[in-house]
């Protein structure tokens, strides 16, 4: 080995998956209290 570490794909794979899914749910937090102070959605 020349001090690369190997990463397991599916694992990465997953962490991305589940960051997508935060960011996801963080944006319809937003999104639903915009539209809860009567403004456009966005």
């Amino acid at each position: 080995m020349n001090g690369t570490k190997f990463i397991d794909a599916g694992k990465l794979l997953e962490a991305f998956i589940q960051k997508s899914y935060e960011n996801f749910l963080d944006i319809k937090k937003i999104d639903s209290l915009i539209s809860e102070n009567g403004k456009e959605k966005i």
